[in-house]
């Protein structure tokens, strides 16, 4: 990655690290709202069914990671 140099090994680790504690909690997070359903967003997601098919566990974090970046990403100057 250009631009990153001597700090990209740092850099991917970090960045591992934060995608492995967002899977984990987005996981919990899912379970919980399978089991006890709420009026939110997530709640709504677990119960579409379209065709019979309901979304996948790779879908809903698709989904939610879509959702979560510019919800974390500060506004431009």
């Amino acid at each position: 990655m250009e631009g990153v140099g001597s700090d990209y090994p740092a850099i991917a680790r970090r960045t591992n690290r934060s995608v492995l504690e967002l899977t984990h909690y987005l996981g919990g997070l899912f379970d919980q709202r399978r089991r006890h359903p709420r009026a939110d967003l997530i709640s709504d997601l677990i119960a579409v069914e379209a065709g019979g098919d309901r979304l996948s566990q790779a879908e809903l974090f698709g989904i939610c990671s879509f959702c979560w970046r510019p919800a974390t990403k500060p506004p431009p100057a």
